[in-house]
This record gives structure tokens, sequence and C-alpha cells, in this order.
């Protein structure tokens, strides 16, 4: 077993798939976005306002996964994890509303699940 995963022994199996819910909202963001990077016409060079907001958000997204992913690492009791996930849905950008709701729905049924 490797290191990653013999930490991910730490989380409950509700506690992974609730990570894995936040990789597929902010994955599903992340489609989205490389799809209107890929079918956009050839920008002028520092021009294109709309191009480089993109990147920009192409790039802010891999960075929030990377966030997400980190949390498959925490070696925390369960309200450390529910609190380190409320934080992460609260200040990610790139998760929208209804994402959020499904999350933080998620979320309430975990904290409502005796550990």
């Amino acid at each position: 077993m490797s290191s990653a995963e013999s930490k991910n022994v730490a989380l409950t199996t509700a506690e992974r798939e609730l990570v894995g819910q936040i990789e597929a909202v902010l994955e599903d963001r992340r489609h989205v976005i490389d799809q209107e990077v890929s079918d956009y016409p050839r920008p002028i060079t520092a021009c294109d306002v709309q191009f480089e907001h993109a990147l920009d958000e192409q790039a802010g997204i891999r960075r929030e996964l990377a966030r997400a992913r980190a949390l498959y690492d925490c070696d925390r009791g369960q309200q450390e994890f529910i609190q380190a996930i409320g934080e992460f849905v609260a200040s990610c950008a790139y998760i929208t509303a209804e994402g959020e709701q499904q999350i933080r729905s998620s979320l309430a049924d975990l904290e409502t699940t005796p550990t």
C-alpha cells in the first residue's frame, strides 16, 4: 500500500465520497472551460481579455482540484474533516451554487452519520 493509500484509510467511505463529489463538480467546470478554450478562435496576443480570463480560470480550477485532492490526505477527526470541507466549499470560487448545494447536502448527511 502506498503512503497516499495508507493516509486515505483514515477517511471513512462517506468522507472519501464527499471529496470525490467536490472533485466531480470541479472536473465538470474544468471540462466546460477546457472546451471553451479549445473552441475559442485564435486570439490576438495580449488583446483578448475573454480568452485570457478563460485561461486564468482554467489554471485556477486546476489549483482548486489539487487543493481538493489534498483533503484525502487529512488525518483528522470527523469534525475537523467536516470543517475543512465547509471551509473549502466556502472559499472555492469555481463551485457553482448548484454544486455547493449538493456538497453541503452530502456534508449535512455526513454530520448526522455516527462515526
